[in-house]
This record gives C-alpha cells, sequence and structure tokens, in this order.
C-alpha cells in the first residue's frame, strides 16, 4: 500500500479521493437498489398484492369492484432495480480494483468512469425535473437541492477526469 502511494507521488490525494468517489457512488446506488425493493417487498409481506408490471396494475384498477389481497397493490419496478445494482456494482469494483495495474484492475476502473457520471448526474437531473415538473419557483429550497447536485455532479467530473488521467499516466508508464 505505501509503495503504491508513494509511485503515486503528488498526484496520491486527488487520486485517493476519486477512488473514494467511486466506493461512495457504488455504495449509495447499491442502496437505492435495495430501497427501490424494500417497499413493495415489505407491502407484499403485509399481504398487498404485487405488480412487475405498471400497466397490469392500471388494468387491475379500472374496474370498480376489484378485490385485491389486503386491500392494496405495489408495483415493483424491476429496471429500477437491476440498473443501481449493476452500476453500483461496476462502481464497488473499480474502487476496489482502484490502484492495481492488472488489466482487468485496468478495465473495471475504467468502467467506472462512465458508470459514476451516470450516477453524479442523477441528482442533477432528478432536481432539474422537479423543478420542470412541478413549474417550481426558484427559492432558497431550490437552490441549495440545485447546489448540493452541482456538488456531486463536480464530483463526479472531476473523478473520472483525475481516473482517466490515471490510467493514461500508468498505460504511458508501462509502454515507456
Amino acid at each position: 500500500m505505501i509503495a503504491r502511494e508513494d509511485a503515486l507521488g503528488a498526484h496520491a490525494v486527488p487520486i485517493r479521493r476519486a477512488r473514494r468517489y467511486f466506493g461512495v457512488a457504488g455504495a449509495i446506488a447499491m442502496l437505492a437498489a435495495v430501497m427501490n425493493f424494500w417497499g413493495p417487498f415489505e407491502g407484499w409481506l403485509r399481504g398487498c398484492a404485487l405488480f412487475t408490471s405498471q400497466e397490469a396494475m392500471n388494468a387491475t384498477f379500472e374496474g370498480d369492484d376489484v378485490l385485491m389481497p389486503g386491500g392494496c397493490a405495489h408495483y415493483l419496478d424491476v429496471i429500477g432495480i437491476v440498473v443501481p445494482l449493476v452500476f453500483g456494482g461496476v462502481l464497488l469494483v473499480g474502487a476496489w480494483r482502484y490502484f492495481r495495474t492488472d488489466r482487468a484492475s485496468t478495465i473495471a476502473t475504467g468502467l467506472a468512469i462512465p458508470a459514476g457520471l451516470l450516477i453524479g448526474a442523477v441528482p442533477a437531473y432528478t432536481v432539474w425535473w422537479m423543478i420542470h415538473y412541478y413549474r417550481l419557483n426558484i427559492g432558497p429550497t431550490e437552490l441549495v437541492f440545485m447546489a448540493i447536485a452541482a456538488a456531486v455532479l463536480a464530483w463526479a467530473v472531476l473523478a473520472a477526469w483525475r481516473t482517466a488521467r490515471h490510467l493514461l499516466d500508468r498505460s504511458s508508464a508501462a509502454a515507456a
């Protein structure tokens, strides 16, 4: 561990911050997947109906005399579970293999760059969508949300840039 950080020299702190971003973003993506699963699963445990198709759920409620088990229904968004799991897994593996120099680690770290950018863009897109969809006036609360989303996006871009530089420097050092 010390030898690897010494080899990085002056770039050790920014590189560790980029690695930390991938780890944190991966953990948050995994947590989002668990949360997307847990709500419908908990409702199903209480006896509610569970649907994996929004159309089937809506068609069930079109009739007036609908008998639902438990009197309620939950929608289980499979895509909303699988996508964060995949991106979270890519980010966590990329963070774990960040300082290793073998080919598989380089590929895992390289795949973490676009995954990290996408996960970093989600809060900014969500804030923009909420302001646009609900036609909110920009006030102090919206400014705080925009600032947080911008900070997350900036951290993602900076981590991607530093990681790309790290991989390019490492590949040029290996070629020399």
